[in-house]
């Protein structure tokens, strides 16, 4: 709901090492992710953002599909702007943590992999509930001010009718002068949505922004996996070319082992008829 403030992540198990591993800091190493306290709770947090993100977002779309109908009331549009308000605060502060995360203290290479999984993986959750939470915004703008050019338009059609019927209509001044007070009231509730609507559109222009943003990250996430890809891909070249290399040193100590050894035994059977020659009587 609106005020669930619950953070519930779960993350897709990887083969090597779960998220969720990741995050409580279960993995261990000298420079591990559990020494990185910053890295733990910003991913923590950006996960937790989403969470309550995706509640905002269901719980503003619920009060747009009333927009226009015998429930659309003052009360439901204070709601509706205080969830959208809300929601953009969570924004805001999602991109300033996944920001915090790029700039996250290094481990090794496969730690770095692991990291930049995740990092993908919240970017990519965080970009899904931002988009979700763009289109409902776009929604609600786009009802508003359908509701209020029928509103102006009934408005129009009602006062010319009056001018044209004079004596038909409000032949009672009081009658009269009840009139112009709702019309009065409705003007106020339609510059009242129409300000509603310039908070919406700020709304979805703050949003780009952050997609913007994100873009950026995506694109630096990128590139370090990429880097850390060829780290690791060279890595194996050389333990490869290593191998390759002990491999090479052993065989030829065994070749240079087993001519030692038919040296040895050819001096033995040399020394062995030397001693059976001269050891006879002459």
């Amino acid at each position: 709901g609106a005020g669930d403030t619950r953070s519930v992540h779960r993350a897709t198990p990887q083969a090597t090492m779960s998220f969720q591993e990741f995050e409580t800091g279960s993995h261990r190493g000298s420079r591990g992710v559990d020494g990185d306290s910053s890295y733990i709770r910003n991913s923590g947090t950006v996960a937790g953002l989403v969470t309550q993100m995706s509640n905002n977002v269901n719980s503003i779309r619920a009060l747009v599909s009333k927009i226009g109908t015998h429930e659309d009331t003052h009360e439901l549009r204070e709601n509706l702007q205080r969830l959208i308000s809300g929601t953009t605060a969570l924004a805001k502060k999602g991109n300033e943590s996944l920001f915090a995360l790029k700039d996250a203290g290094h481990g090794d290479d496969l730690e770095e992999r692991l990291r930049n999984q995740q990092r993908q993986k919240l970017s990519s959750d965080f970009k899904r509930v931002l988009s979700q939470f763009q289109s409902v915004a776009k929604e609600a703008s786009r009802k508003e001010k359908a509701y209020i050019a029928r509103a102006r338009s009934s408005s129009g059609d009602r006062r010319t009718f009056d001018e044209e019927a004079p004596g038909t209509i409000n032949t009672d001044q009081a009658d009269y002068a009840e009139q112009e007070q709702e019309v009065m009231f409705n003007e106020a509730v339609l510059r009242e949505r129409q300000e509603g609507i310039k908070e919406i559109e700020n709304t979805i222009l703050e949003v780009n922004d952050i997609f913007r943003d994100l873009s950026s990250i995506v694109h630096e996430q990128q590139e370090q996996f990429d880097n850390i890809e060829d780290s690791i891909t060279n890595s194996l070249i050389q333990s490869d070319q290593a191998v390759t290399q002990l491999e090479k040193a052993s065989t030829y100590r065994s070749r240079s082992r087993k001519r030692k050894l038919c040296l040895l035994f050819c001096l033995v059977v040399v020394i062995a008829v030397l001693v059976i020659i001269f050891a006879k009587p002459k």
